[in-house]
């Protein structure tokens, strides 16, 4: 491990006129149905599904996975009232919010996104300690000289600094996030560890 790259949140939303307009209105409301809500991802096994059901783990609500091919099919159905909610990248769903065919509900963050600065972490407003972030990140080879990795990390700094590629990691939805090795290495360890047991918690087949 070199450097992390960048890094971004989700963020949940549900179509405009839906009764659940806060992230503890879906809350409450899933614990008071009798019929679980229903929720959209891009697949099985994907981050969007395991995010969600690691929320419905710490809530304690049940919530119905309906999984797609992909992420424009589920904003399809989620703008036709076939589902609840619906969890994905920003970049993805600012033009339907901003438009507002969409609502957001929150963002999984630890803090508030540039993109959605109005819309409230999960983890300030409904579910405290509730953070996922996806990033990126630059990895070598398997015995590639620690001289090399250290040199690699201090370009990575400089590079994350310039105006311009912040900008540009902005423009693409992220934020620039430069690490040392060993934090990198320990984010991808506690990741596995997470991710593991949110798979075995919910039955989820691996294939």
């Amino acid at each position: 491990m070199i450097s992390m790259t960048s890094e971004y949140p989700f963020a949940f939303v549900t179509y405009s006129d839906h009764t659940i307009r806060t992230m503890a209105d879906l809350i409450g409301t899933a614990r008071s149905r009798k019929t679980p809500l229903l929720y959209g991802s891009p697949g099985i096994g994907s981050v969007h599904h395991l995010s969600v059901e690691l929320l419905a783990s710490m809530a304690n609500i049940q919530l119905q996975h309906i999984p797609y091919r992909g992420s424009a099919q589920t904003v399809t159905d989620l703008i036709g009232k076939r589902i609840d909610f619906m969890i994905d990248a920003p970049t993805l769903i600012l033009e339907f919010v901003r438009n507002g065919r969409l609502r957001a509900l929150g963002v999984t963050g630890a803090s508030r996104f540039f993109s959605l600065p109005n819309v409230p972490t999960i983890s300030e407003t409904a579910l405290p300690g509730y953070v996922i972030t996806s990033w990126q990140g630059l990895a070598g080879p398997v015995g590639m000289p620690a001289s090399i990795v250290d040199r690699l990390n201090g370009e990575m700094a400089e590079i994350l600094a310039e105006p311009v590629v912040i900008e540009r990691l902005r423009n693409l939805g992220n934020d620039p996030k430069f690490s040392s090795p060993g934090e990198f290495r320990a984010r991808v360890v506690a990741d596995i560890e997470k991710w593991t047991g949110v798979v075995a918690a919910a039955n989820i087949e691996r294939t």
